[in-house]
């Protein structure tokens, strides 16, 4: 086999590797990274060379696409729900853009890349919604509690459960050896979507953030960190395809 039709067929491996990662099937993942490395090994290439030759083929199609928008407006006004958005993007290698003038998010990536943050943000925005006020309830026991430290309990809770989140996710991808590549080859991909596509879309940056429970958010990130999100997405996507 010439070295393009090698690339093609790591290409390939790559895309069933990050799709079985994406949905947590561990065997699925480790059985294509093996076969990879032996195609690497025994043609003698490098990952660079596959990354570059996805990232600038002008003969393919292009992996990556955009996701219908993604509502993430919230009464506390804290931002929570971009953050969670970037959160996921950011693990399923994919960027997230907000749409100008509303609060409508659109993320950007490969299919099941797309897939898995949309399952994902769904899931985990009904999660920790449904369980602020039932946390509140038990943190005050009946008490009455103004407005205004009403609000600011219920977004310091809502911004911890996106900081477990983080936190859980980081510690999963830090074993995680080609998760610096995969990164980079994603961006790139994206980048060039974005230029072909001759579109223009605003980044979300968290803004600075307003006095905080700490209590609260206390609760909140052990909550984030303890999920079910791995579960879902097995159950969820896996019976899409």
């Amino acid at each position: 086999m010439d070295k393009q039709t090698i690339i093609d067929k790591i290409k390939k491996l790559i895309a069933l590797r990050d799709g079985a990662q994406a949905i947590g099937s561990e065997g699925e993942a480790n059985a294509a990274a093996a076969a990879i490395q032996r195609l690497l090994t025994q043609y003698n290439l490098e990952m660079a060379e596959v990354y570059q030759s996805a990232a600038t083929s002008e003969k393919e199609e292009s992996p990556i696409g955009r996701s219908n928008g993604l509502n993430t407006a919230d009464p506390y006004r804290c931002g929570w729900k971009q953050d969670l958005l970037n959160v996921l993007c950011k693990h399923y290698y994919s960027k997230g853009f907000m749409v100008k003038g509303t609060c409508t998010m659109c993320v950007y990536g490969t299919d099941v890349n797309r897939m898995a943050v949309e399952y994902a943000f769904n899931f985990l925005t009904t999660v920790f919604s449904g369980l602020m006020p039932r946390r509140y309830k038990e943190h005050f026991a009946g008490c009455r509690v103004l407005p205004r430290q009403r609000d600011l309990w219920a977004a310091s809770y809502l911004l911890g459960c996106v900081s477990g989140v983080r936190d859980k996710l980081e510690k999963e991808k830090a074993a995680e050896e080609t998760c610096t590549a995969l990164t980079v080859c994603h961006q790139t991909m994206i980048e060039h979507y974005l230029k072909d596509q001759g579109q223009k879309a605003g980044q979300w940056k968290s803004g600075a953030r307003r006095m905080l429970d700490e209590n609260a958010y206390s609760i909140g990130e052990k909550d984030g960190a303890n999920n079910g999100l791995r579960k879902h997405l097995n159950n969820n996507i896996l019976l899409t395809h």
